[in-house]
């Protein structure tokens, strides 16, 4: 059966969230964050020096000062200079926002400017680099060959001394191939990479006539970014082309406009007789993955409780149904089990240390199968997740990167 993948996106208790649906079904939950300025390019200007650590503050306009760490191997592209070899107070330039502020500590800058899609990314490093996941050598040659020789091309023909108009420093173009660039012809890859080596090469050239503060480029939202990398988790798993649909119209217009930065097709619903959440029953998918107790089709029962330290899943065989085959019916319960749980653990974004009581088998051959099944299926996940150890009292131990706030933080409820 051909499973029908679907990114919605809408609002949910007043918070934007993505939610990934597989032929119907809820695998995922994301919340988008509708304050990030991290992959925005302003023009800066820098307010104050702080010499003993070789730092600077620069102003873009957002009322609060941003840090720049300066480190002499930064390309800096000044749109007005001082004659100061050095940085100076009142030198304005383009930065990108590497880190957003994060409680007392200031939002962060980086000289190296970037746009990017999910097959390349151009920068102003002078550099071009290719993915490692790139595992064909000829490939990756031909890769890295094709958007050198464009870079030198239109380096040539723009004649880059800086910005000829302004007293710029020296840059060149680079591009970091990406992994997914493996699955496309060299010349596509050429055209991509031309589109936005245009685009950043025109918002620099028109940046000297404009003043300090002004966003030259915002980073479509992250749920472009996100949409994306769901897409290409899919494809890399040879499923069908990701579905996206949202009701809400800024949404859908963002995508429109970053259409040439993503390959995603987005939908706008707008059936005022019923809603989204309605349709994809988002109400009862989200009530089940807060519940305590997650049923299986077997009749056995997964009990999931959270404590400060770790979570705890416990596996009860419930109604399932027993065989005469006793040995084969515990394995067959707790390999469904494992599949479960490893969809949990994404679903509910599950983080730290979590341990998994299997329901308890004689054989050591058979708990060998269930650890490599529970390996193989925890690998699926786009977080790291990790098989530590069994514990003398036969409890599985994994442990799960973090990577945000997990579904209860999110909701505001508890199981």
């Amino acid at each position: 059966m051909v499973m029908k993948n679907t990114l919605l996106i809408t609002e949910y208790q007043d918070k934007m969230m993505g939610f990934v649906y597989e032929d119907m079904k809820l695998i995922t939950a994301h919340l988008f964050s509708d304050r990030s300025l991290a992959g925005n390019i302003y023009i800066a200007r820098v307010d104050k020096l702080l010499k003993n650590i070789n730092a600077a503050f620069l102003d873009i306009g957002i009322g609060d000062e941003i840090f720049w760490q300066i480190d002499e191997k930064d390309k800096i592209i000044y749109t007005k200079k001082a004659k100061a070899s050095r940085v100076s107070i009142g030198d304005q330039l383009l930065v990108m926002i590497d880190k957003d502020a994060a409680g007392s500590k200031k939002a962060v800058v980086k000289t190296e400017l970037s746009l990017g899609n999910e097959n390349i990314i151009i920068n102003t490093s002078g550099e071009v680099g290719v993915s490692h996941k790139i595992y064909s050598r000829e490939k990756r040659d031909e890769l890295k060959s094709v958007v050198s020789e464009l870079i030198a091309e239109c380096i040539g023909k723009n004649g880059h001394d800086g910005l000829k108009s302004g007293p710029a420093s020296f840059f060149n173009y680079g591009a970091i191939i990406r992994t997914s660039a493996e699955a496309i012809p060299a010349e596509k890859l050429k055209e991509e990479a031309l589109v936005l080596i245009q685009k950043l090469d025109s918002m620099i050239k028109q940046s000297i006539y404009l003043t300090p503060g002004m966003c030259l480029y915002k980073k479509p939202g992250d749920f472009v970014s996100y949409a994306s990398d769901v897409s290409l988790r899919l494809r890399n798993n040879k499923e069908e082309p990701l579905e996206i649909i949202t009701d809400i119209p800024e949404v859908f217009d963002a995508f429109s406009e970053s259409a040439a930065e993503t390959s995603d097709k987005c939908s706008l619903y707008n059936d005022s007789m019923l809603s989204l959440s309605k349709v994809y029953n988002l109400e009862k998918n989200i009530e089940r993955a807060l519940s305590r107790k997650v049923y299986l089709n077997s009749g056995a029962e997964l009990v999931i409780d959270r404590t400060e330290a770790m979570t705890v899943i416990d596996v009860n065989s419930g109604k399932a149904v027993k065989g005469n085959d006793r040995r084969a019916f515990l394995l067959k319960l707790n390999k469904e089990a494992a599949t479960a749980v490893a969809k949990e653990l994404r679903l509910r974004n599950i983080s730290g240390i979590i341990i998994v009581d299997f329901v308890n088998m004689e054989d050591s051959e058979d708990t060998r199968a269930l650890v490599h099944h529970l390996k193989s299926e925890i690998s699926k996940d786009d977080v790291r997740c990790t098989f530590v150890d069994i514990t003398p009292l036969g409890l599985i131990e994994l442990t799960r990167k973090k990577t945000g706030r997990s579904l209860y933080e999110i909701i505001g409820q508890k199981i």
